[in-house]
């Protein structure tokens, strides 16, 4: 079973984060920097948390949700989850 979200680093902590970083950085980076004004909706890790990331500003950037669950997907393989092991 996988960790609840404060086990994992997301709890009250990174949701003060998480708001600060939008409230600065309100714009969608990969959006930006295609040309487009996107309203972002998450902050993501660019070193995941997983992998040895923190929640530093260095290591943050704002998406859109479209841009964060591919990110996501292309580091786990599928959107948002890990493949279990034995199932293809």
């Amino acid at each position: 079973m996988r960790p609840s979200a404060a086990r994992r680093g997301y709890g009250y902590g990174w949701r003060r984060i998480r708001l600060a970083h939008l409230r600065r950085h309100p714009l969608c980076v990969m959006c930006e920097s295609q040309g487009h004004t996107v309203q972002a909706t998450d902050v993501d890790h660019v070193v995941p948390l997983r992998r040895g990331g923190t929640h530093a500003a260095s290591n943050l950037q704002s998406l859109c949700h479209y841009h964060h669950a591919s990110k996501t997907a292309r580091e786990d393989g599928r959107f948002g989850r890990r493949p279990r092991s034995g199932v293809r």
